[in-house]
């Protein structure tokens, strides 16, 4: 069982290593959060082709929800007994761990899940989403074509997955409940607020692509 990370080991990684995790050798605890979030990508993939948009969502909530968890026992953020607090709020075990890194870090976070929550609605949501993770994305990909100056792909590569993961923590989150119950408000059922919506429909499949491209990055042992 892991124990809690040295906040002082913590302030000196490098200022290139802040922004993403390290992935040490894996055990048991660890690597039963990533083979379920596999599980949860592989069933949100079968809601999806039949066209469930809904609970395809849930699903991929639920497998963002235990890479994030995965991560954070693997590297000793938290034991497996305390990973129970964090619930289905993944984005919030993201930012305990901002806390204790480098204030740049903090801000990195920070900045991606206000640009999403200050949406209103949920299309709006989706589509700051898919504007952030796909800058990131540009960014890795223009330093694999020595396009910018920046000289450190893995580095990249790494701000590029964690950007991916915050942006879906965040959005996968403020969405997972509706996608199982009946609206409060109107009583519409989450078959009507999500599998007739354009936007989600247009969205999804590339959503469920990210998070693929996230579990082949953070876990390619498994996948």
């Amino acid at each position: 069982m892991g124990k809690k990370i040295n906040t002082e080991s913590i302030r000196s990684i490098d200022i290139n290593e802040i922004f993403s995790m390290t992935y040490p050798n894996r055990d048991e605890n660890s690597i039963c959060w990533f083979e379920t979030a596999v599980l949860n990508c592989k069933t949100a993939s079968t809601l999806l082709h039949n066209k469930i948009y809904c609970h395809a969502l849930f699903f991929m909530q639920q497998c963002i929800e235990c890479i994030v968890k995965g991560i954070l026992i693997e590297n000793q953020i938290v034991n497996v007994r305390e990973i129970k607090k964090w619930s289905h709020s993944p984005e919030e075990a993201f930012s305990a761990f901002y806390k204790v890194m480098e204030s740049q870090s903090e801000l990195f976070f920070a900045n991606i899940k206000e640009r999403i929550i200050k949406e209103q609605d949920l299309e709006s949501k989706l589509e700051m989403t898919n504007s952030i993770i796909n800058h990131y994305c540009q960014i890795y990909e223009d330093s694999l074509r020595k396009i910018t100056t920046y000289n450190n792909p893995a580095i990249l590569l790494k701000l590029c997955v964690d950007a991916i993961i915050i942006s879906l923590s965040v959005l996968l989150n403020s969405m997972q409940q509706n996608t199982r119950y009946p609206d409060i408000e109107t009583c519409k059922l989450p078959s009507v607020l999500y599998d007739e919506s354009e936007i989600v429909v247009k969205h999804t499949p590339h959503i469920l692509e990210r998070i693929k491209y996230v579990l082949i990055n953070v876990c390619p042992d498994i996948v």
